[in-house]
């Protein structure tokens, strides 16, 4: 076509897609770290929750599915909560409930269970998926606050009474915490705990601007009125749970005084299926429109910044890479980007054929990065085009404490 400018039309290709990979993954986060370093409020006093009472029910909502190497571990964990001498919240204690939804437990889970008489435990024949378990223990429970969180989560004593805290303002529908990933023995523990640091600072400023873009669902707590049954087959529920709270037009915040820990992932084929499942969730999500509001233009702006290019990011990078290659010939300036992202794509093979390799920064970061974008490419496709479900295959848990714990 006569006028057209190829290398015109490429440069604006290649600088259109990297702007937008850079506010990803640099701009949007860093401006979530400033807005985060602002001061933290003072949480609402939790007796302004509930009238006229001076105890808060909680039910504290422990989905399982043969867990028998954790659940006694977190059982004794749950009990010891701290749940009285709450004074400087504002309440004498919560009224904790301890509900177990064992979702077709063939092992020992039930058993351990049982003989704990704390504990209530509800005990499905059938496996049928979390969310699908999670609606009917929601149902049955009594509290006033869910608290949801997973078996391999082993919550520090003050961390559910830091979480309910917020609620005393009744703008607030939930909260989550941090829940600290022990990766010491995992073969990418480095840049696993980096990512993490990243989303943390992320989650401190959309905090401060009362809209966190999914709870961690190894610990949160929302009000029981914001709870929506959700379908069978939902593969993020903490994160549908999350986006209807702030749908409601309620704030989603995070705390991170409120710890807990849980051990990370070992095996790179562990979290390479992990991903995956994130990729079909997200797939699912972007289909169902499991979204804030389009009248709520702040929130959906954080939606869009944190996780549609985040889901989306592998495309760009496919892109971006396509676009670097048939650039090159024509522009030696292509090879400044080109030539660092062959080098990554060779450390990430290293990593892939020597696992030992993965203890240094310069291999665990392209692994795990190009891990990640692999894996939630391979989740959108398959989510986009087959039907998804609510049954997956659980990591092999390890008892929190054979590991050290930091204090």
């Amino acid at each position: 076509m006569q006028g057209f400018n190829v290398d015109g039309w490429l440069a604006f290709a290649l600088t259109l897609n990297a702007l937008v990979l850079i506010y990803t993954y640099v701009i949007f986060p860093f401006a979530m770290a400033l807005i985060g370093l602002r001061q933290t409020r003072t949480p609402s006093k939790v007796q302004d929750v509930v009238d006229g009472g001076q105890s808060l029910s909680v039910s504290l909502i422990i989905p399982a599915h043969n867990e028998e190497a954790v659940i006694a571990e977190k059982i004794q964990n749950s009990i010891a909560i701290e749940t009285t001498d709450l004074e400087t919240f504002g309440q004498k204690n919560i009224n904790l409930e301890i509900v177990v939804a064992s979702d077709g437990s063939t092992d020992r889970t039930n058993e351990i269970c049982s003989a704990e008489p704390r504990i209530r435990l509800m005990a499905f024949d059938t496996r049928r998926g979390k969310s699908s378990i999670l609606n009917d223990a929601v149902t049955a429970s009594r509290g006033e606050i869910i608290c949801l969180c997973d078996a391999n989560v082993m919550f520090r004593k003050d961390a559910l009474r830091r979480l309910v805290s917020h609620l005393g303002d009744p703008e607030v529908g939930g909260v989550t915490g941090d829940v600290r990933l022990k990766s010491e023995e995992s073969s990418f523990g480095l840049a696993e705990r980096l990512y993490y640091r990243l989303e943390r600072s992320i989650h401190r400023g959309e905090s401060k601007l009362g809209a966190v873009m999914g709870v961690d669902g190894g610990m949160y707590v929302i009000r029981r009125n914001l709870f929506q049954a959700l379908p069978q087959d939902t593969v993020l529920d903490d994160f549908s749970i999350s986006m209807n709270v702030l749908r409601s037009g309620k704030k989603l915040l995070y705390d991170h005084r409120a710890i807990a820990d849980e051990n990370a992932t070992e095996l790179a084929a562990d979290e390479f299926r992990r991903r995956v499942r994130i990729g079909i969730g997200a797939a699912q999500v972007l289909r169902r429109g499991v979204h804030p509001g389009w009248g709520q233009v702040d929130r959906m702006l954080l939606f869009v910044s944190h996780k549609l290019l985040r889901w989306l990011s592998p495309l760009l990078l496919i892109l971006l890479f396509s676009l670097l290659i048939a650039w090159a010939p024509r522009n030696p300036l292509a090879w400044l980007v080109l030539v660092p992202a062959l080098l990554a794509s060779l450390l990430c093979v290293v990593g892939a054929m020597l696992p030992s390799s993965r203890r240094t920064m310069i291999v665990a970061l392209p692994f795990y990065f190009i891990l990640s974008q692999i894996a939630i490419a391979m989740g959108l496709i398959r989510g986009s085009i087959f039907r998804s479900s609510g049954i997956w295959k659980r990591t092999k848990r390890e008892r929190l404490q054979d590991r050290a714990v930091e204090p």
